[in-house]
């Protein structure tokens, strides 16, 4: 299937993640706004760079900025961030419903929930709005790699592990 032909073959750390994002200089994009997608954003927004979270409905991407504000608050109250820095964090991740959004982004990552139908409609999508150039990176869960090649019909996915409560000791 043509749609999966830029698929990232990532299993990493945080520390990966990090590295691949600082070695960017565009925009990154999140599909998903909950533990996981709200963590890669925060992460990447607090390296510096610009960040855009989509999700399907406002209520979602709503709760998905206040747990990062949350998060970045109790950095803030044990002064390890200072509120004007928590400031430009937040402003760093832009919202959206609109998968047309990640147009620009270089590297799109998926943090949707583990559900094939949904996962192939996002990456479908994401192969029409998307750059020829573009990553895009499957976030891995529960399900077994080889699970999702087959049922997608693509011959290499390995995926990305985000482990979201390593993002305030990883400083």
């Amino acid at each position: 299937m043509t749609y999966f032909r830029r698929v990232l073959d990532t299993y990493g750390t945080q520390t990966e993640v990090y590295a691949t994002v600082k070695n960017m200089s565009e925009t990154l994009g999140v599909v998903g706004s909950g533990t996981m997608g709200a963590g890669i954003a925060q992460v990447a927004a607090r390296a510096g760079y610009d960040v855009v979270m989509r999700d399907v409905a406002e209520e979602f991407l709503a709760r998905g900025m206040a747990a990062i504000d949350q998060s970045l608050q109790r950095d803030v109250d044990k002064d390890r961030l200072s509120t004007d820095a928590k400031g430009a964090i937040v402003a760093r991740i832009k919202t959206t419903t609109d998968i047309g959004a990640l147009g620009k982004a270089f590297i799109v990552v998926e943090a949707a929930t583990e559900d094939l139908k949904i996962k192939s409609d996002i990456f479908r999508s994401l192969d029409q709005v998307t750059k020829p150039d573009a990553i895009l990176v499957r976030k891995h869960a529960r399900a077994g790699g080889k699970a999702w090649q087959d049922a997608l019909g693509v011959s290499g996915f390995t995926r990305l592990h985000f482990e979201s409560r390593l993002a305030a000791y990883d400083q």
